[in-house]
């Protein structure tokens, strides 16, 4: 296996071997600085391919630890430490339009009913919350990234 002859006489894993000549030899490893089309483009294909670096370096012709840096510095815009209150009601607002939309959509899913009245008793709280869409929230927030928001 060629991944094992490279890393032969070598102190270190064969993987750590092949992953530094897989770097050192890509072809993509240095294009320049990144021009202002191409931030953009990297802006959009991180909104279209969420955190799949390797697909977007792939279309961008860059390793993907290029782009992964990048994308970092172009979050410089996020706000750090507490949200101010119109955050959080905005936050609040996004969050309260999610669930009725989810509540609409399922109703029958969410819901416990009693056997006697047929009438819903209460809400799988679990059911509710399962699966946001914290892209999207984050998206809406603008200054706060997905993390950000599933911790708020």
């Amino acid at each position: 296996m060629f991944k094992l002859l490279l890393a032969e006489g070598i102190p270190r894993p064969w993987k750590s071997v092949y992953q530094r000549a897989k770097k050192m030899y890509d072809p993509n490893r240095y294009k320049g600085k990144y021009t202002e089309e191409e931030l953009e483009r990297l802006n959009n294909l991180h909104k279209v391919h969420g955190n799949r670096w390797v697909k977007i370096a792939n279309l961008m012709d860059r390793t993907d630890t290029s782009v992964i840096c990048r994308a970092r510095l172009l979050k410089k815009s996020l706000y750090q430490g507490a949200w101010s209150k119109e955050e959080v009601r905005t936050f609040m607002k996004i969050m309260e339009n999610i669930m009725t939309e989810r509540m609409q959509e399922s109703h029958h899913d969410l819901t416990i009913t009693d056997s006697d009245t047929n009438a819903p008793n209460s809400i799988f709280r679990e059911h509710l919350y399962k699966n946001l869409p914290w892209c999207a929230i984050a998206e809406q927030m603008e200054h706060r990234n997905w993390l950000q928001c599933r911790q708020k």
